[in-house]
């Protein structure tokens, strides 16, 4: 019985344990001549989000009509890696690749792993209006927290990285992801909130209260 309730405190206490966000903004634009009309998030912005058992992705297209991004690279410090739970805009997914640094962004170091998107006739293209979704299970948020490597002065050590078209003129950039400016570190770890702690010490309280019944029955 002790180890009943200890099991479900422990259970409880996890499972309550609030999901982790990183927002990642595509501002810098290292290769192309011309840069997203949106120039705060650079076509796209990415949000990563841990919870137990993986990694949770969401990319948003952040973009004017016309504007569209073709690919979104990153890295990982493990493998292998396999993407599961796509949701969203599933048609302007052309499918996901992994192998230790193998794609190269533009003139920048050597990705881990790289979601193609369709550029098909724009119906199809991941414009400002899409949204897409899916999960890294069994990886952790700090694995994701590692840079890109191998490239020239000024392209290189970026942890993601988009390639967006139909820009001004009909041109197309590379923007690189980076945490902004005073936002939460990439590899931060969950950190339990208060009512976490409370629901804890509820399932710690309880199993006290079993262990004093239990023992009184026995005297008896």
């Amino acid at each position: 019985m002790k180890k009943f309730f200890l099991a479900i405190a422990t259970a409880l206490a996890l499972i309550h344990i609030p999901a982790q966000a990183v927002d990642i903004g595509f501002t810098n634009e290292f290769s192309g001549g011309t840069d997203c009309a949106v120039a705060a998030t650079g076509c796209s912005t990415l949000t990563v989000t841990s919870f137990v058992g993986g990694v949770h992705f969401e990319l948003q297209g952040t973009m004017v009509p016309g504007e569209f991004v073709r690919e979104l690279s990153g890295n990982y410090n493990g493998g292998p890696l396999t993407i599961s739970n796509v949701t969203g805009n599933t048609e302007t997914f052309l499918g996901f690749e992994f192998a230790s640094n193998a794609f190269k962004a533009d003139g920048d170091g050597f990705f881990d792993w790289i979601i193609h998107l369709d550029n098909a006739p724009p119906g199809n293209r991941f414009n400002g209006t899409d949204t897409l979704s899916w999960d890294f299970l069994g990886a952790t948020l700090s694995q994701f927290n590692s840079l890109s490597v191998n490239g020239p002065e000024g392209k290189n050590g970026f942890l993601f990285a988009t390639h967006a078209q139909g820009l001004a003129n009909g041109g197309s950039g590379w923007f690189n992801g980076t945490v902004p400016p005073g936002g939460t570190p990439f590899d931060v770890t969950p950190v339990p909130e208060p009512e976490t702690y409370a629901l804890f010490a509820a399932g710690l309280a309880a199993l006290a209260y079993m262990q004093r019944r239990r023992k009184k029955q026995e005297q008896a």
